[in-house]
């Protein structure tokens, strides 16, 4: 299960997730999401990994993966 997002330690926004999993970037080459509000953050998927997902195993992955490096970024009051 993922972690709530943390608040921008730069804005006190909390970031919204962009792109769609589904769809495939560069000819092909990779999946991408965003998580950003002052700051864009984005993880990628290559082609010989995600071709054996399902676009919402893709879409948790890659959701995860920004949630933790976004939350590492957080700095506590």
């Amino acid at each position: 299960m993922t972690e709530p997002i943390k608040p921008c330690p730069h804005c006190g926004s909390f970031p919204d997730f962009v792109g769609d999993a589904s769809e495939w970037k560069d000819d092909h080459r990779y999946v991408g999401l965003s998580l950003g509000c002052c700051a864009m953050m984005t993880e990628a998927i290559g082609w010989k990994r995600a071709r054996d997902m399902s676009a919402a195993e893709r879409e948790s992955d890659l959701r995860q993966r920004l949630t933790e490096a976004r939350n590492k970024r957080h700095v506590p009051e």
